[in-house]
């Protein structure tokens, strides 16, 4: 049971899960100019829906007189926060990957170094 939950919570669209960075993949594909930043707004907004639906679901235990795990509403929260401070570096310096000048040799071709010098 644990192994299946914890594999459906791996499948969240939450950046650095794999259903984050699933997300992040195909977003890339379709759009590879914003990309990463929707990538980010949707990482963002699903782990901020996950640690309140978290909370949520503490408040209910603590109501029905059940044990309360914190864990679940901590680990999203965590998450989401990470998610909030990519998304403000997105915003304010850009998307990775920009245009910095000239690309060095070794970017340019892979199989650079197999080129020898003569």
């Amino acid at each position: 049971f644990i192994n299946l939950i914890w594999s459906l919570v791996n499948l969240l669209p939450i950046l650095p899960l794999d259903g984050g960075e699933m997300v992040r993949e195909v977003i890339r594909w379709k759009a590879p100019r914003r990309g990463d930043r929707l990538a980010v707004e949707i990482s963002y907004y699903a782990a901020l829906l996950a640690a309140g639906c978290a909370i949520a679901l503490c408040i209910w235990e603590k109501y029905q007189g059940w044990e309360v795990d914190l864990f679940p509403a901590i680990f999203f929260g965590v998450l989401a926060y990470m998610a909030w401070q990519l998304r403000r570096q997105i915003r304010l310096y850009g998307e990775p990957g920009g245009e910095d000048g000239p690309r060095q040799p070794w970017e340019q071709d892979p199989d650079w170094w197999k080129q020898g010098r003569g």
